[in-house]
């Protein structure tokens, strides 16, 4: 039995929007998702030549990519059921496929076995899927956004940015 996974290693929006499509599929293809979260800080107060990060009494600001630990962005529970330590099996990547509809993919999962199936960053109702409602799509998208389990802390950050200007 294949789990959905979401396993970018590039910045914190990507890897979210990867996550809220594997928790699509894993929705609409009945199985259980996993995420992985490699720590990625590119911009360290040593290492930031240009400016991006900035520590000044234990305060950070961040200006382009960083990835901060899944801990800090992630509530304890959701981690609890949806982290993947490590990946160690086959994996079926659909980044780069396009079908027409999505029984054609359902039949290559049939044929071919994997551990894992890989979800793409990229829309998948109408860059890959071409038969899903692009509405409908988008709905459960909003859906699953408001179903991830944030860090108290990134809670705040989502209150703050929701005022209006």
């Amino acid at each position: 039995m294949s789990l959905i996974i979401a396993s970018r290693t590039d910045g914190t929006g990507s890897r979210l929007i990867s996550l809220m499509n594997a928790m699509y599929l894993a929705k609409i293809l009945n199985k259980q998702v996993k995420f992985t979260w490699k720590n990625y800080i590119p911009f360290t107060k040593d290492s930031d030549t240009n400016n991006f990060r900035k520590v000044e009494n234990d305060n950070v600001s961040i200006l382009g990519l960083c990835v901060e630990s899944h801990t800090e962005i992630f509530s304890k529970n959701f981690i609890d059921k949806y982290f993947l330590e490590s990946i160690n099996g086959s994996i079926f990547r659909i980044d780069d496929k396009v079908y027409t509809n999505f029984d054609l993919f359902l039949k290559e999962l049939k044929f071919n076995k994997y551990d894992y199936i890989s979800a793409p960053l990229i829309d998948l109702s109408t860059r890959i899927f071409k038969d899903i409602d692009d509405l409908e799509y988008r709905k459960y998208m909003q859906n699953i956004w408001n179903d991830i389990e944030f860090s108290e802390s990134v809670k705040k950050i989502v209150i703050e940015q929701s005022k209006p200007v």
